[in-house]
Order: C-alpha cells, then sequence, then structure tokens
C-alpha cells in the first residue's frame, strides 16, 4: 500500500502557531475528483422572496437533511409520528417520495434520540425547538444548491410548505498568505510541497467531534507511520485541501467540510459521529461523491483495517474511480 497521510486533527483558522510532530501516512492519486456543485443561488432578487413583501424571522439551515427526516412542522413540535423508537429511524421515512437509502445507522441515531427527538419532563426535545422556529419563519433559508441535492430541496419546500432558498454551498476563501500567523500554514505547506500531486490524504474530524482513544487509536494504526505529518493543533482547512498535493480527505462529514472538500474536488472518506453528519455522509454515497468507512452498526466501532482498505479503496484501487 502506498504512504496513506495524517495532516491535522481540528481543522480552524486559528492564529496561534504550535508545534509539529512529523509522523503521518500518504496515499497516491493520479485522478480528479468531479464537484458537485457549480453555481451560488444569489438569494437578493429571487423570484421567491419578491413573492414576500414582509418577514418575520429567517432560519439558516446547514444541512436539508435533517429537517426532511425529521418531518413537517406538526410532528417536530409533538405531534404523532410512527417512529417511537430508536430502531423506526434508520430507515427512509415513509415520506420521502423517491428512492432512497438515505437514513440514521442505529448507533447515530442512538446518540441523539433522548435529547434531540424525545426530551424529557424538564427539557423540549432539539427537534421541537427547531420546528418552533422554522414555524416563526416565513421561508429557510439553507446552506446548499440546486445542482447538489434538487430533489431534498424540493422535498424540505412540500413538507414544511414554505419557500426553500439554496443561498448555494458558500464555499471558503482561500488566503494565499503564509506564515506561522496563520496556523503554522508555512510548516504544513513546506511539507505538502515535496509531496506528489493528489498523493496526500488529509484528516481532520472539525471541532465539535471527540474521538475516543480508542478511536483514535485504529485511525492512527490505519496509516502508514513515518512518511507524513500530524498537526495537533488547529490548522488552515480551505489552504491545506486547496493545495495540489492533497487527493484524498477523510472527514467527519459535517457539512462545512464536506462544502471544504467539494470546493477543491477533493475524494471524501467519511467516519461520522454526531448529528447529521450519517446522513450527510449517506447522501454523498448515494451520489458517489464519497465513501464510508465500514464500522459495526451497533456501536459505530471501526477498526484500523476498515480505515486503511477504504483509503486503499478511493485512492489507489480501480474500483475508487467511480468516486
Amino acid at each position: 500500500m502506498p504512504p496513506l497521510i495524517s495532516l491535522t486533527t481540528k481543522p480552524s483558522t486559528s492564529k496561534s502557531p504550535t508545534t509539529a510532530s512529523k509522523n503521518p501516512s500518504l496515499c497516491s492519486s493520479n485522478r480528479p475528483l468531479p464537484i458537485g456543485c457549480s453555481s451560488i443561488t444569489p438569494l437578493i432578487g429571487s423570484p421567491k422572496l419578491r413573492r414576500n413583501s414582509k418577514f418575520r424571522v429567517h432560519t439558516s439551515i446547514f444541512s436539508t437533511l435533517l429537517l426532511w427526516d425529521f418531518s413537517a412542522l406538526p410532528i417536530m413540535m409533538g405531534g404523532e409520528d410512527y417512529r417511537t423508537k430508536p430502531e423506526d429511524f434508520t430507515f427512509p421515512p415513509k415520506w420521502v417520495p423517491f428512492e432512497s437509502t438515505v437514513a440514521f445507522r442505529i448507533f447515530e441515531i442512538r446518540r441523539i434520540f433522548d435529547d434531540g427527538v424525545v426530551g424529557d419532563d424538564k427539557n423540549v426535545s432539539e427537534l421541537y425547538r427547531l420546528g418552533a422556529t422554522i414555524n416563526g419563519c416565513d421561508l429557510i433559508a439553507v446552506k446548499s444548491c440546486s445542482e447538489f441535492e434538487p430533489e431534498w430541496l424540493q422535498l424540505l419546500e412540500d413538507l414544511h410548505r414554505k419557500p426553500v432558498i439554496p443561498v448555494g454551498l458558500l464555499p471558503a476563501a482561500v488566503d494565499d498568505g503564509g506564515g506561522d500567523r496563520d496556523g503554522g500554514w508555512s510548516v504544513m505547506r513546506e511539507w505538502l510541497d515535496k509531496q506528489g500531486k493528489e498523493s496526500v490524504v488529509y484528516i481532520a474530524f472539525g471541532s465539535e467531534a471527540e474521538l475516543s482513544q480508542d478511536e483514535l487509536t485504529e485511525v492512527a494504526l490505519g496509516e502508514d507511520k513515518g512518511q507524513g505529518l500530524v498537526w495537533t493543533s488547529w490548522a488552515p482547512q480551505p489552504r491545506i485541501l486547496s493545495h495540489d498535493s492533497v487527493g484524498g480527505f477523510l472527514t467527519h462529514a459535517g457539512w462545512g467540510s464536506v462544502v471544504d472538500g467539494v470546493q477543491f474536488g477533493r475524494v471524501l472518506i467519511t467516519l461520522t459521529f454526531v448529528t447529521d453528519q450519517g446522513v450527510n455522509a449517506r447522501v454523498l454515497e448515494e451520489k458517489k461523491m464519497g465513501h464510508e468507512i465500514p464500522r459495526d452498526e451497533r456501536v459505530g466501532s471501526f477498526t484500523r483495517n476498515s480505515a486503511a482498505e477504504s483509503i486503499r479503496l478511493v485512492m489507489v484501487e480501480e474500483a475508487g474511480k467511480n468516486i
């Protein structure tokens, strides 16, 4: 297996320099990834907005997928739902009118079911809060575009009976400046400049996903040692992904990171942890834009071998060219 790589554990734009330790892995790839979205739908001047002359509240949703999965407002705000236990959320909801495999894994929904879906005597659920917010809005602005998920955007509008405005993916701007003042970018760039084109797999799990020690160990042992760069603090993710030596992105599938990866045409390898990350990963795989690392669906565990084999599949093997 060619060298794999690990560059960082937390993407950010922190200006605090840190010390890097050299000890990653690299994978080689010689092909680009088609970018799924090419345009931004402008919010100002939209026909849907012109039809509404007064507005009370807007809500901006990072992902369309949580909203359709939890259905229309009456169910979100405590109405009767045929799904009463976590297992019921592991299948596409009945109100999805087209063929799809997008749903939660059992370990994903169990992590959010009590607080996110059910609530308790002292606190309403996060689902109820979301429904109440939408109920007070005249429209829903979504960080997405019709090129990427037209069917889901239409379903969202049908379910909530409000205008849904895809404002575009709003990709991050890449600052060409350098220096340690910007998250140690000069150190990273120097290392990346020495690597072959699209030969690096960038690994980052966002700022909210907390990996257990076992999970960190399996990710680390799924890499070839001594051939890359490990960064243990914040890192400038858009700059890293924009570098020509980066070919793949092992990500938690948070929507911001998905957008960053798509923006620069990087193949996405997903390892999800909380909230909408699981359904984001399902949609990416369904659209052949990503590949999920296989894991035990009951508890979410995975092995070093499954991590290494997934990276090898998308970066090296012939079968991965369809992604």
